[in-house]
């Protein structure tokens, strides 16, 4: 009897302390990678998942702890959970191959083994293959799917898939096809904005960043959605109204300072430009491309010279301003835009010689450059007629009784002045089609600009 009631009280010792420990495991333990390391090499398999699901789940981005459940999950053949984990493994780092080898080995063995005829089986291999190395594959087994059951919520995560893989015209589609059975879903109809974009649809993507603006008045990232659309799409003065409005109701937005600051530079409204880039560095010191443009513009005579410009709007009269203006456009070789200026002075001041002086000379250098420009275009042009020459020829070579790329041939030799050998392909065309009157004719042509050019060189000098 007293063994028995021994027996009893050490029973309920061991219950009380199995109690305490797991009740402590449920709600303090959060796993330990080191304690799992244990447990798998004392080959006490599923205890060490359970310590590795733990662990990652407080620890989501430890590639090592990701990796070790992927392994042991697939020993123990719960391939579905494997594939999770791999893909979490290339989510925190893409170049691990290991883990690129075990999704691939099991999304095949899952391919393999599916039921083609279920239809959750299908959407589940369909998101396990939404990986930029298998969209092709995921979006085979997601049309499967809405062939078993078309249903508007797959058609919605389809299309976010084909956007992820930039294949916009199909996400567009199944998009469409979502909001028709929910057109009030302002997240979607956003992405359908942002999908508009992508394709330079712009004016589609402002009709639909407005729906959303609609759907949330008042808004501001849907009224700025709006704002870079209508940029996209030529409409700046409209943009430009709406991101004032955001400006004064709210000041803790950078954004529509800098777009601001777009549409000012695109329109050459470069004093403005700087100072809204000013204002942006005043509220967000560390802003990188304020930064950079700031430098950028106090570097360079940019700046100098719009501000001199503003200047003579608002004062044509002011020569001290349009001299200094001058100097920054000579100093750069800007003649073209210096030389109006120049005459303006000499208007003003006919008597100043340097001034007359400074637009005898810019006048001669913006003819010099005018002329290397023409040099260099013809240059670039004989280039390409001398390759185009040289691609024919061959053509012809191989194909002497093509009329139409002979008469090719002879023409671009023409353009190159080589009368003699245009004559000779001339009287070939002639031979070929002697009652084509327009080949006579330049065939007469040729023979007359090759006897001028002839004439020419043989001509003594004078």
């Amino acid at each position: 009897m007293i063994t028995f009631w021994k027996r009893i009280g050490l029973a309920a010792a061991v219950g009380a302390v199995l109690v305490v420990v797991t009740g402590s495991d449920a709600t303090e333990r959060n796993g330990s990678y080191e304690r799992a390391l244990m447990l798998l090499e004392q080959g006490i398999i599923f205890e060490a998942i359970h310590e590795l699901e733990l662990f990652v789940a407080e620890n989501p981005d430890h590639e090592q702890s990701r990796m070790e459940l992927a392994r042991t999950l697939h020993r123990v053949k719960r391939d579905r959970r494997t594939a999770e984990e791999a893909a979490n493994v290339l989510r925190i780092n893409p170049e691990n191959a290991e883990a690129r080898r075990l999704l691939t080995r099991v999304r095949i063995k899952l391919g393999r083994d599916l039921d083609r005829t279920d239809p959750a089986a299908i959407l589940d291999y369909a998101r396990l293959c939404s990986r930029p190395e298998t969209y092709d594959r995921a979006g085979d087994f997601y049309r499967l799917y809405l062939k078993l059951d078309d249903a508007p919520l797959v058609h919605m995560e389809f299309a976010q898939m084909l956007y992820w893989a930039a294949r916009y015209e199909d996400a567009k589609r199944h998009l469409e096809i979502y909001l028709e059975s929910k057109p009030d879903d302002a997240n979607m109809r956003r992405m359908l904005g942002r999908i508009c974009g992508a394709m330079g649809d712009f004016g589609e993507a402002v009709t639909q960043y407005r729906l959303c603006l609609a759907a949330r008045p008042g808004e501001i990232d849907a009224q700025l959605d709006v704002a870079r659309a209508l940029m996209w799409n030529g409409q700046e003065a409209e943009a430009e109204v709406l991101l004032k409005d955001i400006r004064q109701r709210s000041s803790e937005y950078e954004t529509p300072l800098l777009l601001l600051a777009s549409i000012a530079r695109m329109q050459g409204r470069i004093q403005e430009e700087y100072d809204l880039f000013k204002a942006v560095l005043k509220t967000s010191p560390d802003n990188v491309v304020a930064r950079e443009r700031v430098a950028e513009l106090e570097r360079g005579s940019l700046l100098s010279i719009s501000v001199h410009q503003n200047r003579l709007l608002a004062n044509p009269t002011d020569a001290d301003t349009r001299r200094k203006l001058v100097a920054l456009y000579l100093a750069e070789e800007r003649y073209g835009e210096a030389i109006p200026h120049l005459e303006v002075l000499n208007t003003q001041f006919p008597h100043d010689l340097e001034t007359l002086s400074q637009l005898r000379q810019a006048r001669e250098e913006e003819g010099h450059l005018a002329m290397v420009a023409v040099e260099a275009f013809h240059a670039r042009e004989a280039e390409g007629r001398d390759l185009e020459i040289e691609r024919v020829e061959s053509w012809v070579s191989r194909n002497p009784n093509d009329y139409k790329s002979r008469l090719r041939l002879a023409s671009l030799i023409m353009a190159r002045r080589d009368y003699a050998a245009a004559v000779a392909h001339f009287e070939i065309l002639k031979s070929m089609m002697p009652t084509d009157g327009r080949i006579t004719e330049k065939l007469q042509r040729a023979r007359v600009l090759m006897h001028e050019s002839i004439d020419a060189a043989s001509a003594p000098d004078e």
